[in-house]
């Protein structure tokens, strides 16, 4: 999420970067009518990711703890 964040705020100089690097233009002004690539990280976007950060790391948590009481089901599933 962070690199995301980080390559969306830097993208106008990373893809002036990459134009003379390349020695080439993405988006050519002649052609297309906006010459540079606007980006806007949203909070929403932000929120968003941190709660299915949270929801992967919780469903991680509830799958080890029923992974150590697999056993002790098992054992009682036999008597």
């Amino acid at each position: 999420m962070l690199l995301g964040i980080l390559i969306s705020v830097n993208l106008e100089q990373l893809v002036h970067v990459l134009e003379r690097v390349l020695n080439t233009h993405f988006l050519d002004p002649s052609v297309y009518f906006m010459s540079d690539l606007p980006a806007l990280v949203e909070t929403d976007t932000c929120c968003g990711s941190r709660a299915r950060l949270r929801a992967v790391l919780l469903s991680t948590l509830y799958s080890r703890v029923a992974r150590r009481a697999y056993p002790a089901a098992e054992a009682l599933r036999h008597e």
